[in-house]
Protein backbone atom coordinates (compact mmCIF):
# COMPACT_ATOMS: atom_id res chain seq x y z
CA UNK A 1 0.00 0.00 0.00
CA UNK A 2 1.40 3.59 -1.11
CA UNK A 3 1.06 6.44 0.89
CA UNK A 4 -1.63 8.17 -1.76
CA UNK A 5 -4.17 4.82 -1.08
CA UNK A 6 -3.81 5.41 2.83
CA UNK A 7 -4.92 9.29 1.75
CA UNK A 8 -7.72 8.06 0.05
CA UNK A 9 -8.70 5.57 3.08
CA UNK A 10 -8.72 8.85 5.35
CA UNK A 11 -10.06 11.07 2.84
CA UNK A 12 -13.43 8.44 2.28
CA UNK A 13 -14.02 7.65 5.87
CA UNK A 14 -13.19 11.53 6.93
CA UNK A 15 -16.40 11.69 4.47
CA UNK A 16 -18.75 9.23 5.42
CA UNK A 17 -18.06 10.52 8.72
CA UNK A 18 -19.21 14.26 7.90
CA UNK A 19 -22.23 12.75 5.90
CA UNK A 20 -23.14 11.10 8.67
CA UNK A 21 -22.62 14.23 11.24
CA UNK A 22 -24.64 16.16 8.72
CA UNK A 23 -27.83 13.71 7.91
CA UNK A 24 -28.03 13.50 11.72
CA UNK A 25 -27.87 17.25 12.03
CA UNK A 26 -30.97 17.57 9.44
CA UNK A 27 -32.35 14.89 11.31
CA UNK A 28 -32.23 16.23 14.72
CA UNK A 29 -33.78 20.06 13.33
CA UNK A 30 -36.43 18.00 11.72
CA UNK A 31 -37.63 16.38 14.77
CA UNK A 32 -37.08 19.99 16.28
CA UNK A 33 -39.37 21.69 14.28
CA UNK A 34 -42.31 19.04 14.20
CA UNK A 35 -42.47 19.67 18.28
CA UNK A 36 -42.19 22.87 17.81
CA UNK A 37 -44.95 22.65 15.31
CA UNK A 38 -47.12 19.99 17.60
CA UNK A 39 -46.78 22.18 20.96
CA UNK A 40 -48.22 25.44 19.28
CA UNK A 41 -50.64 23.38 16.97
CA UNK A 42 -51.42 21.72 21.02
CA UNK A 43 -51.38 24.86 22.92
CA UNK A 44 -53.21 26.44 20.59
CA UNK A 45 -56.19 24.25 21.03
CA UNK A 46 -56.01 23.84 24.58
CA UNK A 47 -56.24 27.92 25.00
CA UNK A 48 -59.49 27.63 22.91
CA UNK A 49 -60.90 24.36 24.78
CA UNK A 50 -60.09 27.18 27.51
CA UNK A 51 -61.97 30.07 26.52
CA UNK A 52 -65.23 27.96 25.84
CA UNK A 53 -64.88 26.33 29.00
CA UNK A 54 -64.68 29.75 30.53
CA UNK A 55 -67.87 31.16 28.57
CA UNK A 56 -69.71 28.24 29.35
CA UNK A 57 -69.30 28.41 33.07
CA UNK A 58 -70.21 31.59 33.10
CA UNK A 59 -73.53 30.87 31.03
CA UNK A 60 -74.41 28.08 33.21
CA UNK A 61 -72.96 28.08 36.42
CA UNK A 62 -73.29 31.54 38.49
CA UNK A 63 -72.12 32.30 41.27
CA UNK A 64 -75.01 30.02 44.18
CA UNK A 65 -75.52 27.06 42.02
CA UNK A 66 -75.99 24.01 43.85
CA UNK A 67 -73.18 21.30 43.90
CA UNK A 68 -75.65 18.60 42.27
CA UNK A 69 -75.74 21.47 38.98
CA UNK A 70 -72.03 21.48 39.02
CA UNK A 71 -71.52 17.91 38.87
CA UNK A 72 -73.90 17.54 36.08
CA UNK A 73 -72.43 20.27 33.93
CA UNK A 74 -68.95 18.32 34.84
CA UNK A 75 -70.56 15.05 33.20
CA UNK A 76 -72.46 16.99 30.04
CA UNK A 77 -68.85 18.33 29.32
CA UNK A 78 -67.18 14.68 29.94
CA UNK A 79 -65.37 15.47 32.52
CA UNK A 80 -64.05 12.59 35.15
CA UNK A 81 -65.99 12.19 38.34
CA UNK A 82 -65.08 15.53 40.70
CA UNK A 83 -62.66 14.93 43.97
CA UNK A 84 -65.00 16.86 46.73
CA UNK A 85 -63.20 18.29 50.22
CA UNK A 86 -65.78 19.64 52.94
CA UNK A 87 -63.50 21.66 55.26
CA UNK A 88 -66.34 21.37 58.63
CA UNK A 89 -66.39 25.47 58.55
CA UNK A 90 -64.91 28.21 56.45
CA UNK A 91 -61.52 27.18 55.38
CA UNK A 92 -58.66 29.04 57.19
CA UNK A 93 -56.62 29.15 54.27
CA UNK A 94 -58.84 30.18 51.48
CA UNK A 95 -61.46 33.01 50.70
CA UNK A 96 -64.62 31.70 52.78
CA UNK A 97 -65.18 28.33 51.43
CA UNK A 98 -66.40 25.60 53.53
CA UNK A 99 -66.11 23.25 50.25
CA UNK A 100 -63.69 22.33 47.61
CA UNK A 101 -64.79 20.25 44.34
CA UNK A 102 -62.06 19.51 41.98
CA UNK A 103 -61.54 18.25 38.88
CA UNK A 104 -59.97 18.65 35.15
CA UNK A 105 -60.08 18.49 31.69
CA UNK A 106 -59.42 15.88 29.66
CA UNK A 107 -56.01 15.87 27.93
CA UNK A 108 -55.58 17.72 24.90
CA UNK A 109 -52.58 16.67 22.67
CA UNK A 110 -50.28 13.65 22.65
CA UNK A 111 -47.55 12.01 24.18
CA UNK A 112 -44.92 14.50 23.21
CA UNK A 113 -47.05 17.49 24.19
CA UNK A 114 -50.35 17.40 26.00
CA UNK A 115 -52.49 20.16 28.09
CA UNK A 116 -55.53 19.96 30.31
CA UNK A 117 -57.18 22.52 32.59
CA UNK A 118 -57.55 21.34 36.21
CA UNK A 119 -60.75 23.12 37.96
CA UNK A 120 -61.12 23.87 41.14
CA UNK A 121 -64.57 25.23 42.90
CA UNK A 122 -65.28 27.18 45.95
CA UNK A 123 -68.67 26.22 48.20
CA UNK A 124 -69.92 27.51 50.63
CA UNK A 125 -71.96 26.30 53.79
CA UNK A 126 -74.64 25.03 51.97
CA UNK A 127 -72.78 23.44 49.06
CA UNK A 128 -73.45 26.36 46.47
CA UNK A 129 -70.79 27.79 44.00
CA UNK A 130 -68.91 31.27 45.41
CA UNK A 131 -66.35 31.17 42.50
CA UNK A 132 -63.52 28.85 40.62
CA UNK A 133 -60.08 28.93 39.30
CA UNK A 134 -58.23 27.03 36.58
CA UNK A 135 -55.25 26.92 34.83
CA UNK A 136 -54.16 25.70 31.65
CA UNK A 137 -51.07 22.83 32.60
CA UNK A 138 -49.31 21.45 29.87
CA UNK A 139 -47.13 18.47 30.09
CA UNK A 140 -44.40 15.63 28.24
CA UNK A 141 -44.55 12.31 29.07
CA UNK A 142 -42.03 11.25 26.76
CA UNK A 143 -39.65 13.59 28.82
CA UNK A 144 -41.30 13.75 32.59
CA UNK A 145 -42.99 11.09 32.71
CA UNK A 146 -46.19 10.53 34.66
CA UNK A 147 -44.91 12.20 37.34
CA UNK A 148 -45.34 15.66 35.98
CA UNK A 149 -47.78 17.90 37.61
CA UNK A 150 -47.74 20.18 34.22
CA UNK A 151 -46.37 23.53 33.72
CA UNK A 152 -48.59 27.10 33.47
CA UNK A 153 -49.46 27.74 30.12
CA UNK A 154 -48.94 31.34 29.95
CA UNK A 155 -51.25 33.61 27.24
Amino acid sequence: MSYAENDTLRTGVLQGVSYFALIAVGFGALLFGAWKWDTARTNEAVQESEDELVRDIAAQLPPGTSHADIDKFLIAKGMPQPGYFNFNGPNPRGNGETALLWTRTASVGNPIHSCWIPLVFRLDGSDALMGYTHQVRCSSYLIDGNRDQGTPLLR
